[in-house]
This record gives structure tokens, sequence and C-alpha cells, in this order.
């Protein structure tokens, strides 16, 4: 459960306005009810940071009634009801806001009602300060409510506030009575109800004694006024007379707790009705802040499409670029190493046979510098025939015939000594007076060997 902050308006003025004081308490999950404060909105505002906000406001400034209309969806009930209502409103039907409740019976809806410019007086002094409520809804439904039983909360005076009488007598429905009144009102009101309406039992909720909480500091301490409870007693006393003589079973209760603490804890959301609706609803006050800046948004979106549009033409025309190179330079390796059958990546395939033709190259060199240098002692060599030469890997591989072992050695020794070569002779056999042999040879460090037999 989120940290919650409830926030009553207090009473209204003369004037119309907004009170200068308002009532709040912090409600933080599991744990016990905090002090009530009483203070300007601004320090409320303080309060309020991080919770979830719930408003009551004063029951006078909000009708409770009942409308009956078929069934139908929200946006046309909306539409509906303000025409339904036309002749029991004192005021042109532009001029009060309607928020609907539940539809209790197959024809009939509850729905709340409350001028304009009061709902727009107590949202916009909210939002000056910083907050944003989730929920508004009057007083009334704060009362807790069972069925087939009426409530009746009376509030004793303190400094900040007149004493007061709630009714609420349905589950979306009641209204705040004149104290001085409230006798005769209510009796009015049990005697006049259909019979399919009437109450068994009447419950008297009598808030009044010291409502301080210990944590609170001085200034937001409340404490009844004497003559206020005495009139509350003479109230109820009066009450319990008239359910006496409408055979009324009527219960008396004092709660502990203050006002405002016991209205939050008895509040259930899912039976109240919800003033920020239509004009009023979070959704459409963050359409009215945005909707300035729909232009802005249209063209910053037009420019982006035609962004997005032209980065995917560039996109477009850099692969086709692409595809016409990779198709060059596929024809360039074909015309290069025609018998190549599989191109998979001609760029790649190119540098590997490029490697290859160097290597070949590096290859050549190394054959011809080994040949310069074994040349002069090979030709010197009378009775020397080669036979077969093979290069590979900076080492020459020589077949030949010679006359006799100790030429072969000789050959040997010149070759170590006057090519600077390193010399391994791999075979030597004599046939029909000759020697065959083959010797290897490598670059040498131009270290002489001793003559030696082979």
């Amino acid at each position: 459960m989120k940290r919650q902050i409830y926030i009553h308006l207090g009473d209204p003025t003369l004037s119309g306005a907004m009170p200068n004081e308002v009532f709040w308490f912090v409600q933080e999950p599991g744990q016990v009810a905090g002090p009530v404060y009483h203070g300007d909105l601004k320090t409320a505002a303080n309060h309020a940071l991080g919770c979830r906000v719930v408003v009551f406001v004063f029951g006078v400034e909000v009708v409770l009634t009942d409308v009956a209309l078929p069934g139908m969806n929200k946006q046309r009930l909306l539409k509906a009801i303000p025409f339904a209502l036309e002749e029991l409103l004192a005021n042109d039907v532009e001029d009060n806001h309607f928020a609907i409740g539940e539809r209790q019976q197959a024809d009939k809806v509850n729905v709340a009602i409350v001028e304009r410019k009061i709902i727009e007086m107590w949202l916009h002094s909210l939002n000056e300060v910083g907050i944003q409520p989730d929920l508004l809804t009057t007083e009334v439904l704060g009362i807790p409510h069972s069925d087939n039983n009426w409530t009746l909360l009376l509030k004793a005076a303190d400094k900040q506030s007149r004493s007061k009488a709630i009714l609420r007598n349905n589950l979306q429905a009641g209204i705040a009575l004149d104290i001085a009144n409230v006798v005769p009102l209510v009796r009015g009101m049990l005697e006049s109800a259909p019979k399919t309406q009437k109450p068994e039992k009447l419950d008297v909720i009598v808030c009044g004694g010291k409502s301080i909480h210990p944590e609170a500091p001085a200034e937001s301490q409340q404490s009844t006024d004497p003559a206020a409870l005495d009139e509350l007693s003479a109230i109820v006393t009066q009450l319990q007379s008239v359910g006496t003589k409408l055979e009324y079973n009527i219960e008396v209760h004092h709660p502990e707790q203050p006002f405002l603490v016991y209205l939050a804890q008895q509040f259930d959301e899912a039976k109240c009705i919800n003033l920020l609706q239509g004009d009023y609803s979070r959704r459409e006050r963050m359409e009215k802040l945005l909707r300035p800046w729909f232009p802005t948004a249209a063209i910053a979106g037009v420019w982006l499409v035609l962004q997005i549009g032209l980065t995917i033409f560039d996109y477009q025309k850099l692969a086709a670029t692409d595809r016409t190179l990779r198709e060059q330079i596929t024809e360039v390796y074909r015309d290069a190493f025609p018998d190549t059958k599989n191109i998979v990546d001609p760029k790649q395939q190119m540098n590997q046979k490029l490697a290859e033709l160097r290597k070949l190259a590096n290859q050549g060199a190394d054959l011809f510098m080994l040949l310069a240098r074994a040349g002069e002692v090979l030709s010197n060599t009378d009775t020397l025939l080669i036979r077969t030469l093979r290069f590979k890997e900076e080492t020459l591989d020589m077949d030949f015939e010679i006359s006799d072992l100790q030429s072969l050695d000789e050959l040997k020794v010149r070759l170590i000594n006057e090519a600077n070569m390193e010399v391994d002779i791999q075979s030597a056999s004599s046939k029909q007076g000759k020697v065959e042999s083959r010797m290897q040879l490598k670059a040498g460090a131009g270290n002489a060997v001793k003559q030696g037999g082979a």
C-alpha cells in the first residue's frame, strides 16, 4: 500500500474563495494514524511529497443525486445526464460539472454535481502549490455506509472549524445538514422515505472531545469547544426521542479519532464518486497542458519522417553502389584467375592469391640466389652431370652423377668453403663406374669445414 495523504479543504468562506486553512494527515503503510495538521496548502504540499493524494471537499458544495437513464457507455452518459437534470438545477447546465457514480438500479445512475467555477478553484489552488490530487470527492462519501442503515455524523466545533452534520443515506447518496436544524431535517427524511428505502437503523457518530495527537505541534492541535459538545449531546438526546416515536433503532458511537482521521479510516474508494472525471480527469488535464505543443510536435514528427526517408534513400543508394562495386571486383577476380569456380568473397580471395604469388616470387628469388652462389663451383666440376633440381622452402635438392666418391666429397667441401652453403648428402651409390647422388643445399653462414669423407 502506498503512502497516502488525506486533505480536507475545510469550511467554505462567505466569499466563495478557498479557505485560508486546510486539514491533513499522512497515513504511513502499516502504521497507526499520524497527527492531524492544519495550515495553508503550501505547508500541506510539503507533506504530500511522494504520497497518493485524496482530497475531501465540504459537503454543501457537492450535490449527490440519481437520474433515470437507460444503460449506455460512459461518454454518452456524460452527455445525457446534464439534460436529464436540467430542470432540477438553479443555474445553467454548462456552469456545472457532472461526475458519474455506480448504477445501483437498472434504470438509475448516481451522479455528483458541482459548479465548474468551484472545482476549478479547488484544482487551481492545489496545482498552484504542486499538489496533483489522485482522488477528489465530497466528505459525505467519507462517512461509513452499510446496507439498510443510515449514518449521521456530528462533528463538534473547535477553534479552526464550525460544527457540522453529515447524513449518508445510501451507497452514493447523502447530504450535509444545517447543525441547528439537524433533528427536524432527519425526522422529515425518515418520515418521507419510501418504504423500500426506509433504514432499519440510524447510526449516529459523534466526533468531539479533545482531538490531540501527542506528536502534533501545539499550533496543529484541535481542542473542541465545550459549548459545542453540549449542543451535540442535546441533538443526540432529541434524535433518540425521535427514534423512539418512529420506532427506529438509533445507535450512538463516540470514536476516539479526530474527524479527518475517522473519515479517512472509514473511507471506501470503491463506494465514492471521484469528481476528477471528464474535463477534470488527469488524462484531460494532461492533454490541456500538452495541447499547445501539438503543432510543434507535428512539425518535429514531419521533420523526423523526412530525415528517416532521406536516410533510407541514402542507404539504398549506397547499397546499390556497393553491389555494383562487388560485381566489378568479381569480374576483375574472374579475369585474373579464370580457373576459379567458387567465388564467395572476391576481395579476400584476391588477397589470398596475391599472397601466394608474392610467396612464389620470393621463392624464385631465393632459388636464383642459391644457384648463383653454387653455380661457379658446379660449373668447375667437369665430371658432374645434373639430372634434376627441385626448390622448396629455401632448400635446393639436386640429383646428379659424378665420377667417384672422392669427387663427390671434394664437391661438398668446395660448396661449403667457396659458396658458403650448408650441404647435406642425402644419398650416394655407385653404378657402372659412376656415383649417383642426391644433395641438399641451403644458404650457409660462411663457415668453412675441413675436408672429410662423404
